[in-house]
């Protein structure tokens, strides 16, 4: 019984905590848009002086595609039936699942950050999955990979290597320190993050599923070049949590050498 009470206590807390936190402009700010240098917020100390930290969506560009889904509901419930907006098919249920998920995780997490030393937000890194299960969700990035592929994977690796050439001849001219590296990586991340949400905004306009892809591709390439270097320059200190991820890190590694 004392254990139950415990649970619930630390449940409700939590929740509590997470709504209060959400008020915070500022907090919501640093964690999922823009970390940079701030001295007055995060103790640089204890990265050595190294602004390494990155937010959410500077480490995953790709999730700015997000931005079309209050769109996507409106849509939603303009043109569907009141019996078809219940999640009563398998699709609508694994769609409640994962936004559920992500709320709670979010919510319990959330008073805890911006906290210091900590690279891409790693707490909130489990809930990227689902949130990219979001991306691919809406209809318009379905309907561009569907229409678009070859426009998709070139436009990909097109972007992985001309960037990849491009940073590795500014990190050879300018030899910045991990930090300023990192926040190059950043600033990139947001601006390929706006090409990426520009893209679906504007479809209803240009309706040109070749651009939604392209568009996609990217921010999606950005993350890549941050992956690899990250693992092959800036943090060479272990193998990774999972093994799959070493594994595709190499196999990324060596198609970059074929293109």
């Amino acid at each position: 019984m004392a254990f139950s009470s415990e649970v619930v206590g630390f449940i409700t807390s939590s929740l509590t905590e997470g709504v209060a936190a959400v008020r915070d402009v500022e907090q919501l700010y640093y964690t999922f848009v823009r970390r940079g240098w701030s001295p007055d917020v995060f103790r640089h100390d204890l990265t050595s002086f190294e602004a390494i930290d990155l937010s959410l969506l500077e480490a995953s560009p790709l999730l700015a595609a997000l931005c079309w889904l209050p769109v996507a509901i409106v849509r939603r419930f303009r043109t569907a039936a009141p019996s078809h907006l219940l999640p009563g098919t398998p699709t609508g249920q694994t769609d409640l699942l994962a936004a559920g998920y992500v709320f709670l995780f979010t919510l319990v997490y959330l008073p805890e950050f911006p906290t210091h030393s900590q690279i891409t937000v790693r707490y909130l890194l489990p809930i990227v999955p689902l949130l990219l299960y979001g991306v691919v969700r809406l209809a318009v990035v379905r309907h561009a990979i569907e229409t678009a592929p070859q426009t998709l994977v070139g436009s990909y690796f097109g972007a992985v290597t001309l960037g990849g050439i491009g940073l590795s001849s500014v990190l050879a001219v300018a030899d910045p320190a991990v930090g300023e590296a990192m926040q190059l990586h950043a600033l990139i991340g947001l601006g390929t993050a706006v090409v990426g949400a520009a893209s679906l905004l504007t479809s209803p306009f240009h309706d040109d599923e070749q651009v939604v892809a392209a568009g996609l591709a990217v921010p999606a390439a950005a993350t890549t070049l941050f992956v690899l270097f990250s693992r092959t320059l800036y943090f060479q200190y272990g193998p990774f949590a999972l093994d799959f991820v070493g594994r595709i890190v190499k196999l990324l590694l060596y198609l970059s050498v074929l293109t």
